[in-house]
């Protein structure tokens, strides 16, 4: 054991051999680029920068600053990560609700489809409809109105005849008869288009016309005549 340590240690027995001697410059041994800091602790010394130079970084330090500088720049293009997932999240419910929505239209896109199918179903049969019972009614209304007309027509050419009927002499008037003018409670019908056959009636008939067994009667009629029952001739206001 003794020989083993001695051969490992050096030919002085509990040294380190000269070229691991902590106290020895690091030339000596072959180790990539020591550490400055490393090599001040194992030598117990606070090396200084010399006059008329600036403070030192050692290399630990700009790696270190190089990692923090990584590590800020990782987490800020973290953030800037979590923040387009948010924006794609926001993207991806909005496409949803969009797609929800176009559902939706489709939908109601086909439920209009229908509607339109039974609007056109509904109107071949109301022309169906019109063409068989509408039109024939609409015939038989033509034909009713024209048979109207005719009547009126008919009517009126009577109305003129009896207007130009008056029986004067017998107490009437004209466009009327004793028999169901005067005597049964009936009253003429008075216009400004017999304005004319009127006056001239109650000229001849009411006062210079009485004879026979109307001398003597009382006369009822329109508002416009006066009555005097003890004279057999009325005096019409509308003489002049």
């Amino acid at each position: 054991m003794e020989e083993r340590s001695q051969n490992t240690l050096g030919s002085h027995k509990g040294q380190w051999p000269a070229s691991l001697d902590p106290t020895q410059k690091f030339s000596s041994i072959n180790l990539p680029n020591p550490r400055p800091t490393v090599r001040a602790r194992a030598l117990g010394k606070n090396p200084k920068p010399g006059p008329g130079q600036g403070p030192k970084r050692a290399s630990n330090d700009i790696n270190g600053c190089i990692f923090f500088e990584w590590q800020n720049k990782s987490i800020e293009s973290m953030n800037r990560m979590l923040e387009s997932n948010e924006e794609i999240s926001s993207m991806m419910a909005r496409f949803e609700a969009m797609e929800k929505r176009l559902t939706e239209v489709e939908a109601i896109k086909e439920r209009l489809t229908e509607v339109e199918v039974r609007l056109a179903i509904l109107e071949h049969r109301n022309e169906k409809h019109r063409t068989q019972q509408i039109s024939p009614m609409l015939a038989r209304l033509g034909a009713l109105e024209e048979r109207l007309t005719e009547v009126e027509e008919h009517l009126a050419i009577e109305r003129k005849r009896n207007l130009n009927r008056g029986e004067v002499g017998r107490g009437g008037w004209p466009g009327t008869r004793a028999v169901d003018g005067w005597s049964s409670g009936l009253q003429p019908i008075w216009g400004s288009r017999v304005k004319d056959e009127r006056r001239e009636g109650i000229q001849r008939g009411a006062t210079n016309g009485r004879c026979g067994r109307d001398v003597g009667r009382p006369i009822t009629g329109p508002s416009h005549l006066t009555v005097d029952v003890n004279r057999t001739r009325t005096s019409n206001v509308m003489d002049p």
